[in-house]
């Protein structure tokens, strides 16, 4: 019975041809280990490239697929030499994979002083991962709830916790769940709360990325893009939530314009922001009267399409968000972003979202004849 639904032209296809070339290599001098499978769903080797250079490799399967892995050596989950020449084993020696307990039964019959005594003693013989035990333990107020946090702000605890988070790469589920938090805060209407963690976020991001530069070199791998975008929309919804002052409009315009300055070279990374900023929010009269059922072909005119398009979902998203739904249907309606409104106008009312679907088919239909 075959180990994994697998062969070598899928490895290929998800590698490049000097990676495939170098785990195959590695493969048939004998550098993966046993295949130890434990449970259902894993599959772990160790790649010994020689006495000083080994890598530890994970497969995590479903249904016979390889869905995610990790390997000691790689920051990604891209299919590495290392995991390729694992594969290349599970494809062609799939029966001296030795079964194994998985980590659950084997720490379940373990008391609490047994568990503490067990990481201490992983600790002291590894050192560094003191460190990665400490990023769990910070990470332990996201996974009970809120709660705790809305009691209390500790801006100094909050931050060092971003801080470690993003240590560990922008993708961080921590740092993420600081996202998620504070769209909620300012869904809720708690802005005070929103604003302090939406600075100490684009502080902290900031730091960060100069620290990759500075040390590594490091260049943008699409996760930190990722990450900006989503604090970009949080700003953008921070400023559609809270009528600002021209004062602390200003304040806000300095702050987000030098820190796009110290994020370079990456592009414009506020840039929905600073556009809302400037448009006065709601109050930009092209949008006021398409919002009240009116036309108005000037709408963001001035801008280039991207930028445009991101303005046009970033407000689309909140009027979501807030169930804004007649305002949501005629900015989609007036943008032509037709599936989302016939999507929203079907929950709303079914019959008249048919007659509106009709509609907008025979006025395609017509216009394509008229072509």
């Amino acid at each position: 019975m075959s180990l994994l639904k697998l062969s070598e032209a899928l490895i290929r296809t998800r590698t490049s041809e000097l990676i495939f070339t170098r785990g195959q290599t590695y493969y048939q001098q004998g550098a993966v280990g046993t295949l130890v499978q434990r449970g259902h769903n894993s599959i772990e080797a160790e790649v010994v490239l020689h006495d000083s250079l080994r890598y530890y490799t994970s497969l995590h399967i479903l249904d016979k697929k390889v869905v995610a892995t990790k390997c000691s050596g790689c920051d990604t989950e891209k299919w590495c030499e290392h995991i390729t020449a694992t594969l290349l084993k599970c494809l062609y020696e799939p029966t001296t994979v030795e079964q194994r307990p998985a980590l659950e039964s084997l720490l379940a019959p373990l008391s609490l002083p047994q568990l503490q005594g067990l990481v201490s003693s992983l600790v002291h013989q590894q050192p560094g991962l003191v460190n990665a035990v400490e990023h769990l333990l910070l990470s332990y107020p996201s996974a009970v709830g809120e709660t705790t946090m809305l009691r209390k702000f500790d801006v100094r605890k909050v931050r060092r916790q971003i801080r470690v988070s993003l240590s560990y790469g922008f993708e961080n589920d921590l740092a993420w769940q600081f996202l998620i938090k504070t769209s909620r805060w300012i869904s809720l209407g708690d802005l005070k709360r929103a604003l302090t963690l939406l600075e100490v976020l684009t502080q902290e991001a900031v730091r960060q990325w100069q620290t990759y530069r500075r040390q590594y070199e490091y260049e943008d791998d699409g996760f930190i893009a990722e990450f900006l975008a989503e604090l970009d929309t949080l700003w953008a919804f921070f400023f559609l939530a809270s009528p600002l002052a021209t004062a602390q409009q200003e304040y806000h315009k300095q702050c987000l314009t030098l820190w796009e300055q110290e994020l370079s070279p990456l592009q414009l990374p506020f840039q929905v922001a600073l556009k809302v900023l400037e448009y006065e929010g709601w109050n930009y009269a092209p949008l006021q009267q398409i919002l009240q059922g009116g036309s108005d072909s000037s709408l963001w005119e001035a801008e280039a399409d991207s930028t445009r398009v991101q303005l046009v979902k970033t407000y689309l998203r909140w009027l979501l968000q807030q169930q804004r739904f007649s305002e949501y249907l005629c900015l989609a309606k007036h943008q032509e972003y037709y599936l989302t409104y016939l999507q929203i106008l079907f929950k709303l009312d079914k019959r008249q979202a048919v007659q509106a679907g009709l509609e907008l088919l025979k006025n395609k239909v017509l216009r394509w004849l008229n072509q």
